[in-house]
């Protein structure tokens, strides 16, 4: 990967565990797992990169709806749910290491509290743009 690409991987996994917790509760109600179809409304409706979806699906959906959501992806062959989780929980994501099994309202009193992301709410406006995924 590219430095580009991984500054770009880097920058998109940060925006969805600093603002994603808040945007899904806030949209949907406080809840365990979000289904695929709500966290990529909420990131398309927030602006936020669909480039690295599968990462934000495998923070805040459950691991069935995970899989159920990827064997309709034809280019999700290889995505592992455990391995996504886990590179979320690396120290370069901002969160503690090790595997990822934070709750999400453990991971949005984290970012409530440690966070420098500033970036743009959902009162801001937004475009709907379907990559597929």
């Amino acid at each position: 990967m590219s430095l580009l690409g991984w500054f770009n991987k880097r920058r998109a996994k940060k925006a969805y565990a600093a603002r994603l917790p808040s945007l899904l509760e806030s949209r949907y109600g406080k809840a365990a797992h979000y289904s695929p179809q709500q966290i990529k409304s909420t990131v398309d409706d927030a602006q936020m990169s669909n480039e690295y979806l599968c990462y934000a699906i495998a923070m805040f959906a459950s691991r069935d709806d995970f899989q159920r959501h990827y064997v309709t992806q034809p280019l999700a062959l290889g995505l592992d749910y455990d391995r996504l989780r886990s590179e979320m929980a690396s120290p370069d994501s901002s969160l503690s290491g090790g595997e990822f099994n934070h709750s999400l309202h453990e991971v949005n009193a984290h970012h409530a509290t440690h966070s420098d992301y500033g970036g743009t709410s959902l009162d801001s406006g937004s475009s709907m743009v379907d990559t597929g995924m």
